[in-house]
């Protein structure tokens, strides 16, 4: 929001500094962004008259001009076409500087000095709309007044001494939107009275033209009021109305859209004229669309609306999309003499849907769909026909259309002052509390009660207040954010059993020491991408864009687009992680029922190219599945679960080509694959890439083991290696897992150092050779205790898989 320095004076009388203003309003929640000075851009320069215009001796187009400053003539040479004798000119003396430079492709500030130009010395420069800034008029010289007179500062003529305050709004203040909300703001913090500018409207039954409105859709529109202003001049604005909407940022247009842009501004309740001849049938129907309205507005295109927008009608048909924007067919002209004046309140929703459908967001809309104030439309409707009526030769009819059924009142909450400071670690008594909140409108009534409790009359300009809390946070933001001490004590409640936030942190931090990079990634697809997807995909039904038109079922593919970037920008091998949402819902399921939807939260881990960063000494390999194996024992130790059981899955899913399920406790948790060839094609990527998914949701709801130390080993560890022929279709995980369950408590660490297939064996058969580590508890093993756990675990496997040591 724009706000001009001079428009606020209108309403509270501040006597600091612009940079003071901005930091204080900064403080109090108004982030001010940016201040800017009109008047800097054109330092220096002035109004001249040009008092002799005369032939330049040794150039055709070019004039040789006597300009009076103020003080003195001085000579000018100029090559406008449109200068002549008697013109009040803005005139660039030798030494300022020229905001923009006519003949610079970039215009670029410009230095005026004493030049000769084609033999004739020229002493400043008589400025064009386009170098100072003013318009696009490059081909002549920008002509004042008659009024104007010479010296005076053109900043101080054109009224465009202003300062402007550009305020960062958030979307839950819409009374920020309006220079009379911020000035109530700038009243509270500098104590000075806020004066509303009266109405003094007068109406004649003289000449009474018939307006008819109709509210057909009285749940988008709570309020319609209306007035008719007839016998106007359609014109310019005069010089004061114009440099206060162009000092916040408003192009003047005409009288009539100018008062209605002024009153916007102002008081922050959207207006709109319609042309009184131009509505059929005089009359005004508020009404939903239908599927087959085509529709143009005022900037020339066709708009298509629905059943959900919201159109203002005439007896024929759409003249303006409620809220939004009016039409062709009824909008101000040269020759509209009799004007209707809407000012209405409209369902924030309702607004927020069209414009958003249509991609049509105006100043209008903006202030609508967060809420405007409903019990000022009448106020703000008599203010635009009072000036009107002033600036543009109107009279103003007696006749009033407010369609008010049912009365939105103000807000009324109860408040405790021993709540608000608690929650602020201050001391405030309930008086100090009523001054500060009346200085905002929030005034007190009645009286508190024997509980200490105080009830607030929240006005209807403040729809973000709702609770106690909110009343609070107006204390602090008013009492200053500065004055609050901070507290160098901390309680904290500690939670006994670990969060699944801290169960995503121990895993990130594992991750990323192991040399993972994190990767955030938006949780909305194509419909392209989820159809190469698992599950029944989540439909949005009003994507912003193509790109986002379902809710991913599976990270991977928001994976993938990273990985495509990274390797198209030359990165050959890394490893990413992200924790993440995906949204399935039922193949069987009802869209209409929240039930048939399904939401899980997960951790993808992707790794491709090389294990390892390639340095001197090092053999370097390139990643497998069984990379992802090892990291994801380590994940699962990390967060204290048993060890997981590993199910490979030869049939290809629509994301691996080959698959391993993980499973704990007998629930599967997630997977292990290579991405597919299909998959890979569509992002155009060549190199195996390997995946690990993780279903945070099942492991969080896991009973975590309670972690035990034992006693570092007394005794020396004994090591053996056992090599077993088995059958191809036995599974090396069943088969390790049946030699721990017969080695007993006494055996350590356990891995698998060879695999072997070839000739020495029979067909269908593989030999596994295992490395045991056996760690003694209480003495030293003997070999025969040692041989005695061997053949226990011979005689195990023999029995379970019909497994041979091999020789």
């Amino acid at each position: 929001m724009r706000v001009s320095k001079k428009w606020l004076k209108k309403y509270v009388d501040f006597r600091i500094g612009d940079d003071l203003l901005a930091e204080r309003l900064t403080m109090a929640g108004l982030e001010v962004e940016s201040v800017t000075s009109q008047a800097a851009n054109l330092k220096g320069i002035i109004v001249g008259e040009v008092r002799s215009v005369g032939i330049h001796p040794n150039a055709d187009r070019l004039s040789l001009c006597s300009v009076f400053d103020g003080s003195g003539e001085v000579q000018v040479v100029c090559g406008a076409p449109n200068v002549e004798s008697g013109q009040k000119v803005a005139f660039a003396a030798v030494g300022t500087t020229v905001p923009r430079s006519q003949h610079d492709p970039d215009g670029v500030p410009m230095q005026i000095g004493r030049v000769k130009i084609r033999g004739v010395e020229s002493s400043g420069m008589i400025c064009s709309g386009f170098e100072l800034g003013l318009s696009d008029d490059r081909e002549g010289i920008l002509v004042l007044d008659s009024s104007a007179r010479p010296g005076t500062p053109l900043s101080r003529h054109l009224h465009l001494d202003d300062t402007a305050f550009d305020i960062g709004v958030t979307a839950n203040r819409p009374d920020l939107l309006s220079h009379i909300g911020v000035a109530r703001e700038i009243s509270a913090l500098t104590r000075s009275p806020l004066k509303i500018p009266p109405v003094h409207l007068r109406t004649t039954r003289r000449g009474s033209l018939p307006l008819k409105v109709q509210v057909q859709d009285g749940r988008n529109c709570r309020r319609y009021s209306a007035r008719v202003v007839r016998d106007i001049t359609v014109g310019p604005s005069p010089g004061w109305l114009q440099a206060l909407l162009t000092a916040a940022g408003v192009r003047p247009i005409n009288n009539v859209v100018d008062v209605t842009n002024y009153v916007l501004m102002e008081i922050g309740q959207p207006l709109h004229a319609f042309d009184y001849d131009k509505l059929s049938g005089h009359q005004i129907i508020v009404r939903g669309g239908d599927d087959t309205s085509r529709f143009v507005t005022l900037d020339g295109k066709e708009r298509i609306v629905d059943s959900s927008t919201l159109l203002i009608c005439d007896g024929e048909g759409p003249v303006a999309l409620a809220g939004v924007m009016g039409g062709e067919n009824s909008e101000i002209s040269g020759s509209t003499k009799t004007v209707v004046l809407e000012s209405a309140y409209f369902d924030p929703v309702s607004i927020r849907r069209t414009a958003k459908r249509l991609g049509l967001s105006t100043e209008a809309s903006q202030r609508f769909e967060r809420g405007t104030d409903p019990n000022i439309t009448l106020w703000a409707l008599n203010r635009a026909a009072d000036l009107l009526s002033q600036n543009a030769g109107g009279t103003v009819q007696d006749t009033l259309v407010d369609v008010y059924p049912r009365v939105i009142r103000e807000l009324r909450i109860d408040f405790n002052a021993e709540n608000s400071n608690k929650l602020l670690g201050i001391k405030l008594s309930n008086q100090t509390i009523s001054g500060l909140l009346k200085r905002i409108g929030i005034e007190c009534v009645g009286r508190p009660t024997r509980q200490g409790k105080i009830r607030f009359r929240v006005p209807t300009w403040r729809p973000d207040i709702s609770r106690e809390v909110d009343l609070i946070e107006e204390v602090a933001r008013l009492y200053g954010y500065d004055k609050i001490e901070a507290d160098t004590k901390i309680h904290l409640t500690l939670d006994v059993s670990p969060s699944r936030r801290s169960i995503e942190d121990d895993l990130g931090d594992y991750l990323s020491s192991a040399g993972y990079q994190e990767i955030i990634t938006n949780s909305m697809l194509s419909a392209r991408e989820s159809a190469n997807s698992t599950g029944e995909s989540v439909r949005i039904l009003n994507p912003i864009s193509r790109e986002m038109e379902t809710l991913r079922s599976d990270l991977l593919h928001s994976m993938l687009t990273v990985i495509q970037h990274n390797i198209n920008n030359g990165i050959s091998s890394s490893r990413f992680y992200e924790f993440g949402k995906t949204y399935r819902m039922d193949p069987n399921g009802d869209p209409e029922k929240l039930g048939s939807f399904h939401e899980e939260e997960k951790l993808l881990i992707a790794i491709f190219g090389l294990q390892e960063p390639v340095f001197w000494g090092n053999r370097t390999e390139q990643s497998t599945i069984f990379t992802l194996k090892g990291e994801c024992n380590a994940l699962i130790r990390k967060i204290s679960l048993d060890n997981p059981r590993y199910i490979p899955y030869s049939t290809p899913t629509a994301l691996s080509e080959r698959s391993i399920f993980i499973e704990i406790s007998g629930e599967r948790v997630g997977m292990i694959g290579t991405v597919s060839g299909d998959l890979l094609k569509i992002f155009d990527l060549e190199s195996d890439i390997h995946f690990l998914e993780l279903s945070m949701t099942r492991l969080t709801n896991f009973p975590k083991e309670k972690i035990q130390f034992r006693e570092y080993p007394r005794y020396p560890v004994v090591t053996r290696d056992l090599a077993v022929v088995v059958d191809e279709s036995v599974s090396i995980g069943d088969l390790g897992e049946s030699i721990r369950q017969a080695a007993g408590e006494m055996l350590g660490e356990m891995a698998v150092f060879d695999i072997y297939r070839g000739n020495q064996l029979e067909p269908g058969k593989k030999s596994v050779a295992f490395s045991l580590e056996f760690i003694p508890r209480e003495k030293t093993l003997g070999q025969e205790e040692i041989q005695a756990i061997m053949s226990r675990i011979m005689q195990r496997v023999s029995t379970t898989f019909n497994a041979v040591l091999r020789q």
